[in-house]
Parts: structure tokens; sequence; C-alpha cells
């Protein structure tokens, strides 16, 4: 199976930027969802854009289950995997959730 995962060394500067940070464990959990937020500044308070929810709460989704998604150009991909409603925001069981029931 093929896995997608962006891997920061502990020396980086957004690694170090979090560690940083008063709340460090809350400054975590923009890392995967606002990777993009620490090298530019939006232009506009909103958007609109059309997204793709992909349903990961029984595992990390395969290739032949994506094969419908014909382009991700100028959209957004939600990987849902339920982590929140299991496991409160924060919380270290949140941030160590390592698979997906």
């Amino acid at each position: 199976m093929q896995q997608l995962h962006i891997k920061l060394e502990v020396d980086s500067p957004l690694i170090q930027w979090v560690n940083a940070q008063a709340d460090s464990i809350g400054a975590r959990g923009h890392i995967g969802t606002h990777l993009d937020s620490y090298t530019v500044i939006p232009e506009k308070k909103e958007y609109q854009i059309n997204g793709i929810v992909v349903d990961c709460r029984g595992g990390m989704p395969s290739m032949e289950s994506t094969a419908h998604i014909d382009s991700l150009e100028n959209k957004a991909l939600i990987l849902y995997t339920g982590n929140l409603e299991q496991n409160y925001y924060g919380t270290e069981e949140y941030f160590k959730r390592s698979s997906i029931n």
C-alpha cells in the first residue's frame, strides 16, 4: 500500500516554532492541517472552494478506492479519520493515535 506522509525533521524551523509555543501540543494540531499557512499570508479573509472528503475511519484509502477522483486541482482534500470524535482535541491520545479503527 502506498502511503503519503510529510516528515518534518526535529530541527526544522516549523518544529522549532511549535516547540517554542506556550501551547505546543495545541500548535502541533496545526502542522498537518495548516502547513501552508506558515509560508504565506492569505490574500482574502474567506475562500470558497470545492472539496473532496475521503472517509478514512476504516483505514487509509487505497489507490483503487480513490480512482474516481479525477483531479485535485483547485480543490481541498479532506481525509476524515473520526479522531476528534474519539479523542478530545489537544490531548496526548489525539496526537498519539497512529492507527485508524
